[in-house]
């Protein structure tokens, strides 16, 4: 793939998204005008930019789509769910199609055809949008247009049969130097050209002007046929445009267009080749229509000097005494409201982008420089009395802390970037389903390591299809339950204590759980008794068991039972856990909480059985020294109180089949939190406290569950990292 492929598919992915975003946020409260411009300028450059390969499909419906747009500039009212339909499919067909490049360099064989029918749909849009398209409001443009530049264009408009005046206003991007346009040039290219005005921003002090950014706009009166529309065609999302009949001119266009239409009927009179014989109709056409216009401005006094002076010019046959009292009237022009400025365009940051292979590799040279600082750190201990080497081994230490930091930074990616796929599932989903629902999402922001925001689109999937399919009601029943017919689903992302936490939260029926002890039973997950000793916590927990659901119904959406099961065994893998809380008839919240990297760890060292192992310090809630007298036991299981809980204790050598030395007076204990609950955790001695790069199991050691891992200590052993989650049950 040559670099310029490369960069149309970053780009181009890009593109889909934001024009899929933008389409789902149409009539969401925004500004969907916004949004339009987002999406036209999405599908312009896509279709430029798919010019340069191989791939003409791909370019005629872009275009197509794109004129679809066109013509519904100015009119957001009709930009309905068929449409919103339509332009998400289309991009569909793109994002497949960026796939296909990528794979092969070329469009498969069934892209014309696949083309072609996404066309023939797109050409019966655009005959329902042409039907629905209001005109264009013109008031403020007109008020540029002096009466000599209206009287021209008038002119024009006659010398030139089946002519139209197109009023133009166009207003560039602030970066449009930057994708080649010269917005003059674009005028000097036209034909019928008869009026232009730029205005600027004001772009305060001179010492702050960017020559290259542009704050120009552009209003101007072509006369002619559509053809000016080509040499906008690589702009046309900044162009917005109306035909203006000679005779609707003065339609809210202020003292400058009743001065225009005046002017037009003194112009009629003064025809230099019209014949004699018809100056009395031409006189009393142009009294006629200078005294309505009179009428309409409720100017009583001026519409009887005109009555006046068309009976005199008729009585005289002559025009003069007409033209005198046009003139008089279209002299007097008011002072015209300055045009306001839009803020101008807030500077976008600089961005580089960078492979993922460069970062990955920095990444690591960061993991070996770190080998080395615990190397050195083991070397000064052992040389206590060496000042100068421990000063080093001090120095050290906090650049390599301070390199992890920032490269882990260049590695952190926003989970946005996982939430944007969402909306469209919901909207989808919900149409299929009958259930109206929204999504809204919150800290989009928040940012973790790329490999932990890349495990988190298969667990959320299940959890957003499981919330719409079976835990969110149908709208008779919610509004039988004083509930918005449209239901609300969020998903939440934040920091807490090192951690990154993701919620799915939906204002549902809430989880019964009476109904999940007899499924448990059903299936033999429980005896009847031990599901009845279940408090409402546990219960809920079961949710989480392999083949058990709570949809009533079997779909192929959920219904089999494996997909909370998913859930919990992928953030599992990563080192994370899963709580879940629901209220019935309010709804669930299902939290998600995962390290901020699987790179890096910070690790505490502990002895068990004569050997050293890692335990990750955020699963670690609190250490404590427990007297053995405070050990009691309950249905066979060791247990302690901790802060009025009764806690489970077990023994990390006994879930490690090592051989525990005699027990101490005092057991040392690490409360540790598995699946939202505290747990017990006996060792034998506590270590130091390290930062570390963890190496992942290899070969026949991957699929052991105990571990997550290996670090490398700085005197040269391999120090196993215990996973807790894999082994206390």
């Amino acid at each position: 793939m040559t670099s310029l492929l490369d960069q149309f598919m970053i780009e181009g992915r890009a593109l889909v998204q934001e024009a899929s975003d933008a389409l789902l946020s149409l009539g969401q409260g925004g500004d969907d005008r916004t949004e339009l411009g987002v999406i036209f300028r999405a599908f312009h450059t896509l279709k430029g930019s798919s010019g340069l390969f191989d791939a003409r499909p791909m370019t005629r419906l872009l275009h197509e789509a794109e004129e679809l747009l066109a013509r519904t500039d100015e009119q957001t009212e009709i930009v309905g769910p068929a449409l919103v339909d339509l332009l998400l499919t289309c991009l569909d067909q793109v994002a497949g199609w960026l796939d296909d490049l990528e794979r092969d360099g070329v469009l498969p064989a069934s892209a014309d055809l696949a083309a072609d029918t996404l066309i023939r749909q797109i050409g019966g849009q655009q005959d329902k949008t042409d039907d629905a398209a209001p005109a264009l409001a013109v008031d403020r443009c007109l008020e540029l247009i002096t009466p000599a530049e209206r009287q021209a264009a008038l002119s024009l408009h006659r010398a030139l049969p089946d002519s139209a005046i197109h009023l133009i206003s166009y207003r560039p991007l602030p970066g449009c130097f930057f994708n080649g346009d010269d917005p003059l040039r674009l005028f000097r290219d036209l034909s019928g050209l008869a009026a232009l005005h730029i205005d600027t921003d004001d772009a305060g002090p001179l010492d702050n002007l960017d020559p290259f950014t542009c704050t120009l706009s552009f209003t101007a009166l072509v006369v002619g046929d559509d053809g000016w529309r080509d040499i906008f065609r690589l702009c046309g999302d900044q162009v917005r445009s109306a035909v203006l009949p000679a005779s609707a001119l003065a339609t809210g266009g202020g003292q400058d267009a009743i001065a225009a239409i005046l002017a037009e009927q003194a112009l009629m009179l003064t025809v230099a080749d019209a014949p004699p014989a018809g100056l009395a109709g031409r006189i009393a056409a142009a009294a006629t229509v200078a005294a309505n216009i009179m009428t309409h401005e409720g100017r009583d006094a001026d519409k009887a000097m005109i009555i006046k002076a068309g009976r005199d010019a008729l009585a005289l046959n002559d025009a003069a005494p007409l033209l005198q009292a046009l003139n008089s009237l279209g002299s007097g022009r008011d002072a015209l409201p300055a045009p306001s400025s839009p803020a101008p365009a807030a500077s976008m940051p600089r961005l580089l982008r960078v492979s993922e292979d460069r970062v990955d590799r920095l990444v690591r040279l960061s993991g070996e420089l770190g080998l080395i600082q615990n190397h050195l750190g083991w070397l000064t201990r052992e040389r206590g009395e060496d000042r100068e080497l421990h000063q080093l081994g001090t120095s050290l230490e906090r650049l390599t802390r301070e390199l992890r930091a920032a490269v882990l930074s260049i590695s952190m990616m926003p989970v946005g970037d996982v939430f944007q796929r969402f909306p469209r599932l919901v909207r989808d989903l919900s149409i299929r389903l009958g259930k109206p629902a929204r999504l809204v999402m919150e800290g989009a922001r928040t940012e973790a390591e790329k490999a932990v925001v890349e495990l988190l689109p298969e667990p959320l999937l299940h959890l957003v299809r499981n919330a719409l399919d079976h835990g969110i009601e149908v709208a008779a029943t919610r509004k039988a339950a004083g509930k918005p017919e449209t239901a609300t689903i969020t998903l939440r992302a934040f920091q807490q204590g090192g951690r990154l936490l993701v919620e799915v939260t939906d204002d549902g029926g809430g989880i019964d759980t009476a109904a999940i002890r007899r499924r448990a039973v059903a299936r033999g997950l429980l005896s009847a008794a031990e599901a009845a000793a279940l408090s409402e916590t546990d219960a809920l927990q079961l949710v989480f068991a392999p083949g058990l659901s709570t949809a009533s119904t079997l779909s192929d959406l959920s219904g089999r039972g494996v997909g909370m099961d998913a859930v919990r065994a992928a953030v599992d893998k990563a080192g994370g856990g899963v709580t879940l809380r629901s209220t019935p008839g309010a709804g669930t919240t299902i939290t998600l909480s995962l390290p901020l990297t699987l790179s890096s760890l910070r690790l505490l060292v502990v002895e068990v059985a004569g050997l050293r192992l890692g335990l990750p310090m955020d699963m670690v809630l609190e250490t404590v020294r427990l007297p053995r007298g405070h050990i009691n036991r309950m249905r066979g299981r060791d247990i302690f109180t901790w802060r009025d809980r009764v806690v489970p204790l077990v023994s990390l050598a006994g879930l490690l089949d090592l051989e525990a030395p005699p027990p101490a007076p005092e057991a040392r204990v690490l409360l540790v939190e598995i699946n939202g609950s505290p747990v017990g955790v006996e060792v034998d001695g506590l270590g130091e406290r390290m930062d570390a790069v963890l190496r992942p199991m290899d070969g026949i050691l991957a699929g052991l569950s105990a571990y997550l891992g290996t670090v490398l200590l700085g005197d040269g052993t391999v120090l196993l990292v215990i996973d807790l989650k894999g082994i206390v049950r």
